[in-house]
């Protein structure tokens, strides 16, 4: 099962509007000449990685916003401090997802995998996207109050990821109602 966050959700609104345009602007510049249409797509290129942080910056003001109404402090850990504790813990951004067990439980657990840059065995095309991803991890866990408690689990843990065998999970301890609302994300 795949968890995405309020930014992960704009995010991939976004690579896919910018799929169709590009979609779109490559029918019609079969048109024109090989120089003329060459500049056009790297030129979406370009545009697509600005897009990408211009989002990317707006989902997380978004996201802040919404916190600070709910909570009196701001959230200080994001996605990027989660991949720094993950390479520091184990030398590689390992991906992080949450899975239900035998309907009662949920873990977040962290999978033996890359977490983005191997089309094998990753999910994330990109390293924003698999941010993206974390940051949607980070909100999640910190909405439903268990970000230290999975942090301090992180740093605490001697069990390691092991590929093909192993992972490292992490029960969160919620109702039901909470594990219904995460898991229909």
């Amino acid at each position: 099962m795949s968890t995405y966050g309020p930014s992960e959700r704009k995010m991939l609104k976004l690579q896919r509007e910018r799929q169709m345009q590009r979609e779109n602007e490559m029918i019609s510049s079969t048109q024109m000449d090989d120089d003329d249409s060459t500049t056009i797509s790297n030129q979406f290129d370009t545009d697509d990685d600005q897009a990408w942080q211009e989002a990317f910056t707006s989902a997380k003001e978004d996201s802040s916003s919404d916190s600070t109404n709910n909570k009196s402090d701001k959230l200080d850990y994001d996605g990027y401090q989660l991949r720094d504790l993950l390479v520091s813990k184990w030398g590689v951004p390992n991906d992080i997802d949450f899975q239900q067990i035998n309907t009662g439980c949920l873990y977040c657990t962290i999978l033996p995998v890359l977490g983005y840059g191997n089309a094998l065995q990753s999910r994330h095309e990109n390293e924003l996207q698999y941010l993206m991803h974390l940051q949607g991890i980070v909100e999640i866990l910190n909405k439903y109050d268990v970000l230290e408690d999975f942090v301090n689990f992180v740093i605490e843990t001697d069990k390691r990821p092991k590929r093909g065998t192993d992972s490292v999970p992490y029960r969160l301890d919620l109702s039901r109602d909470d594990i219904d609302k995460i898991t229909s994300q």
